[in-house]
């Protein structure tokens, strides 16, 4: 354990350093070895099977170094994207398809072990559904642009109530059984959505004229897509 905290410790260091004062790595020119170290930390990660938050681990990284890092915030997105970088590159070498991993990064980019699992529960779903969902959270990805409240029941018609079911305790138990990483439950919940969601767009004008009637459409669409894609983002998942 103390091997792996100080070997974590020293990856995170040289990082939110190097990075803290601006340097940027370009193309094959790595001079002072940041991709190595990237690679190292995401390694003992694994091989610890430490479940962390890259992200708090950064940012304590980064405040380490007080005030000689002038944008902490800029920093430590840099450095996020740069270590997810470096996931992609480990995880598709290992085979995984790369829009599933592309799907699984968008929301478990900084919790290395998380997005493994996720993978791998993703690995055992039904392709013909995993395109349907794709298509359906891609659909409502492209129609909900309006900024809305919370949905409001009154405003329901009919063909809405089941789509409205699913906002309710289907789509908090997909979130909660994400956050608890049971990513197969998640994934084969939300995958059990898909006839709900296609029978919404067939039956439903969202885009009404009715401005309060569009806006709660609009809500109640975007209630059921953040469930959707809790566990992974089905919308980064390509035709085939």
């Amino acid at each position: 354990p103390l091997g792996f905290a100080a070997g974590m410790l020293d990856r995170l260091d040289t990082l939110a350093g190097y990075f803290g004062i601006g340097t940027k790595v370009k193309g094959s020119s790595d001079p002072f070895g940041l991709r190595r170290n990237a690679l190292a930390l995401i390694t003992l990660i694994r091989e610890a099977d430490l479940d962390v938050d890259l992200e708090a681990l950064l940012r304590a990284a980064i405040a380490g170094y007080g005030d000689i890092v002038g944008d902490a915030e800029a920093t430590l997105q840099n450095m996020l994207a740069f270590i997810t970088e470096r996931q992609t590159v480990m995880l598709r070498d290992e085979g995984y398809p790369y829009d599933h991993v592309d799907a699984v990064l968008a929301v478990h980019s900084a919790h290395p072990i998380r997005a493994r699992k996720c993978l791998d529960a993703m690995a055992k779903l039904d392709a013909v559904q995993v395109q349907d969902l794709a298509e359906q959270t891609k659909r409502m990805q492209k129609i909900v642009k309006e900024p809305a409240a919370a949905v409001d029941e009154s405003l329901l018609d009919e063909n809405e109530r089941a789509l409205f079911e699913l906002s309710g305790a289907p789509a908090r138990a997909v979130r909660d059984q994400a956050d608890q990483q049971s990513f197969a439950e998640a994934l084969n919940g939300s995958l059990s959505w898909i006839p709900v969601i296609s029978n919404y767009f067939e039956n439903v004008m969202v885009n009404d004229k009715d401005d309060a009637v569009r806006a709660n459409r609009h809500a109640l669409v975007r209630e059921v897509l953040t469930a959707a894609t809790a566990a992974a983002d089905f919308t980064r998942i390509e035709k085939r």
